[in-house]
């Protein structure tokens, strides 16, 4: 284990009472730490009675494989007693994104976001994990070695192709030493801490459900990293199909919707009539009317493996991903003369990415002025910022910059790629987010469909680059 006793910060959570924190709880707050990678630690909490359950709530800081740190609120339920074989714990996660997500496709919160159920079966642990902002959904068993109390592996039935995952419990001065770890076919995700025995009794939990919170962020990594192409509809260029066969229930998105949740409305829909707006909009319809039609190019918010992300590489490099995606119900060409204001775009940016620092809304880069003969301001050089161009070439290249794309209404692509950021260069030291604006120069987007251009990797998730 690396670090102090504060850094892990699992240690000195109990509260003095249910709404007051102690003197070491304020201290982790006061100096805010970001913890070491694959590390986390409790900001608050507070402990609340209900009728037949107590309710745990609070605010987790974690720090994932990849030097990604993330500040994420948590709610769990704490039912039952395992010795009646009634207990059930369940945690709630919030993604940022999913709570207007869950709005738009009229779900509660705790139906849309993630979900981590743990349940006793015989000398097995149940983990059912449910989420339509991940857009997945599945059940992991975990047995204890019994020659090896403490180690606990997961168990398939046969023939099913899954992530192992193991937990590990050890002893310690203040109470017990965890770490999970999920081994997928992309990556290894892990997290591992300290919880206290004093705050494993104020809050009623075993050291195994205790670490569910840390468990619900090695989930959010692994949902994130495994899926992003077998998270698209099949029809897509770029789906792959899931490397899990028989593993949970994850479903592809088929034309931007889950089950029977759709966001936006691609295509236009129409009843079959001769002029409907889907009748227009479909080229292969004697009534197709391209200007009734428009593309608009945004970035990709749902399902989690779509969304913005970014990852410490080193302090002077990170890298990224982001999905541009068409959300209007026309086509778009990057190499079709004429799109959006009239300009082929030969030379414009597709999309334009630098770093914000945490908590404001300037990129170290600005980008280029749309429509204007003012030169791009560049203060670190070629560091701090990368621009994707449309190709000549017809080749898909992300990595260069250089891209022909077609998409379809609906339909997203990758653009995956590293960026410098150096300190020699000038580059101040602190927490960062990816900052993106899609279609700088307002060149592609169909004209007044700008609005939705400008993005990041989320308001509570950073990189820390030192000097």
């Amino acid at each position: 284990m690396k670090g102090t006793a504060v850094r892990f910060a699992w240690l000195a959570l109990a509260a003095a009472s249910q709404l007051m924190w102690t003197a070491n709880c304020r201290a982790i707050e006061a100096t805010d730490i970001d913890p070491e990678n694959g590390e986390s630690y409790i900001k608050s909490y507070r402990l609340i009675e209900q009728s037949d359950h107590y309710l745990l709530r609070g605010e987790l800081r974690a720090t994932d494989d990849f030097g990604v740190v993330r500040d994420r609120e948590f709610r769990t339920e704490i039912h039952g007693d395992r010795a009646r074989g009634t207990r059930k714990v369940v945690l709630h996660r919030y993604e940022p994104e999913c709570i207007n997500l869950s709005a738009q496709a009229r779900m509660s919160v705790d139906q849309f976001c993630d979900r981590l159920t743990l349940t006793y079966a015989d000398q097995q642990i149940e983990l059912d994990f449910h989420s339509v902002d991940a857009n997945q959904h599945y059940r992991i068993s975990m047995l204890e070695d019994p020659r090896a109390p403490g180690q606990w592996q997961s168990r398939y039935p046969s023939g099913v192709q899954a992530p192992e995952l193991t937990l590990s419990l050890q002893p310690s001065t203040q109470g017990s030493t965890y770490q999970w770890k999920m081994s997928g076919v992309r990556n290894i995700y892990s997290q591992h801490g300290e919880l206290t025995s004093e705050w494993t009794r104020e809050v009623g939990l075993s050291a195994v459900e205790g670490s569910l919170l840390a468990l619900g962020e090695v989930l959010r990594s692994f949902n994130s990293y495994e899926f992003q192409f077998s998270d698209l509809p099949r029809d897509h260029p770029e789906y792959q199909p899931t490397p899990y066969l028989g593993f949970g229930g994850e479903q592809p998105v088929e034309g931007g919707c889950i089950f029977i949740i759709c966001f936006g409305d691609f295509g236009g829909g129409g009843d079959g009539g001769g002029n409907t707006p889907g009748e227009r909009c479909d080229p292969r319809s004697e009534n197709y009317t391209p200007a009734d039609c428009p593309h608009d190019l945004t970035y990709d918010t749902w399902p989690t493996s779509q969304r913005v992300k970014i990852w410490k590489i080193n302090n002077d490099r990170v890298g990224f991903s982001l999905w541009l995606l068409n959300a209007g119900t026309g086509p778009f060409n990057s190499g079709a003369a004429g799109i959006g204001n009239g300009s082929d775009g030969a030379d414009a940016d597709f999309v334009f990415v630098s770093l914000v620092r945490l908590g404001e809304s300037q990129p170290l880069v600005p980008a280029p002025v749309g429509n204007s003969n003012v030169s791009p301001s560049y203060p670190y050089g070629s560091d701090c910022h990368k621009s994707f161009f449309p190709g000549n070439s017809g080749v898909l290249d992300p990595l260069s910059g250089f891209v022909t794309i077609s998409l379809e209404p609906g339909m997203s692509f990758p653009l995956p790629g590293t960026m410098p950021c150096s300190k020699a260069k000038g580059r101040p030291e602190g927490r960062y987010r990816l900052w993106l604006r899609v279609d700088p120069s307002h060149v592609y987007d169909t004209e007044g469909y700008e609005f939705n251009n400008t993005g990041d990797s989320g308001p509570v998730d950073w990189v820390n680059l030192k000097n």
